[in-house]
């Protein structure tokens, strides 16, 4: 078993870039995942998206209000969409490109990225940061959450 689409004939897949949005059909969805048809911010690094790997990672995009400290709001500006969305960066994950639209719904701009980048680097403590700091990021946003109740 290699890279490649094995449920039809063999072809390069998608090549999508960092920062895109995409329509991605995320059905069938299970618990609390994000289903239907919807866009997707495109998190894997290009170097990744440019290999034969029938797998792409993505963060997905909902007009809901942000619920969740590592939530990312987005305004229309930032995106290209027609309506303000929210990246819920705790339901990212990697999915394959045959779920993925190839026309593109919009584009990140950098200093979105940049803030979706923060958020995906404080939930898989990426940065050299160490866990002392992640755990009091996470620590101090629920005691907030707690005292806005």
């Amino acid at each position: 078993m290699g890279f490649g689409n094995q449920r039809g004939p063999r072809s390069r897949p998608l090549v999508a870039r960092r920062g895109e949005i995409l329509w991605c059909d995320r059905q069938p969805r299970r618990g609390y995942e994000q289903g239907e048809v919807r866009p997707v911010i495109i998190v894997s690094a290009d170097a990744y998206n440019e290999t034969r790997s029938p797998l792409v990672a993505i963060v997905p995009l909902t007009r809901a209000v942000a619920k969740n400290p590592l939530h990312v709001a987005l305004c229309v500006d930032e995106t290209g969409l027609e309506a303000a969305s929210t990246a819920l960066i705790d339901h990212a994950r990697f999915v394959d490109r045959s779920r993925l639209r190839p026309e593109a719904a919009g584009t990140l701009i950098r200093t979105a990225q940049a803030r979706v980048d923060r958020n995906l680097a404080r939930v898989l403590v990426w940065r050299r940061e160490g866990r002392k700091q992640h755990a009091q990021f996470f620590r101090g946003r629920a005691a907030q959450g707690r005292a806005a109740k």
